[in-house]
């Protein structure tokens, strides 16, 4: 069955670190140099992936970078926890996404993570989540 828990390490290490993107994308220097990477990945995530507890070698000197910002209401997201909105002029949280939600095709939006923010909303009323609903249907 499977599961977003965080419990399983080669999931986490094959999902949330640099190490496992740089080897996909078949770069050939070290992950920790690789210029590719840093210019592949925005750098709020790049630090993310290079540092978090899933990595068997952290990047030791990772760059610094500004944190994000909701477009709509100027809080600090944290692109590495997810439930934000992103399109092409920039990100929304997930409270204005909420508020005022605009997935469109017409405008070119791209949802991001927003399943997963609406999910957790749902679970949080009480209603059923994603999967169940999948199951009653097939």
């Amino acid at each position: 069955m499977f599961s977003y828990a965080r419990n399983s390490c080669h999931r986490n290490h094959s999902r949330f670190t640099l190490c496992v993107f740089h080897f996909n994308e078949n770069h050939p220097e070290r992950w920790q140099d690789c210029p590719k990477c840093r210019d592949e990945i925005e750098t709020e995530m790049y630090v993310y992936y290079a540092t978090n507890e899933y990595n068997f070698e952290v990047l030791e000197n990772p760059p610094d970078y500004e944190p994000t910002h909701c477009n709509s209401c100027g809080s600090v997201i944290v692109l590495a926890d997810g439930c934000y909105f992103s399109s092409h002029d920039g990100y929304r949280c997930g409270k204005c996404t909420a508020a005022k939600p605009s997935i469109s095709i017409n405008d070119r939006t791209t949802p991001v993570l927003l399943v997963r923010h609406l999910q957790l909303r749902r679970r949080r009323r009480g209603a059923p989540n994603l999967d169940t609903r999948l199951a009653a249907i097939r």
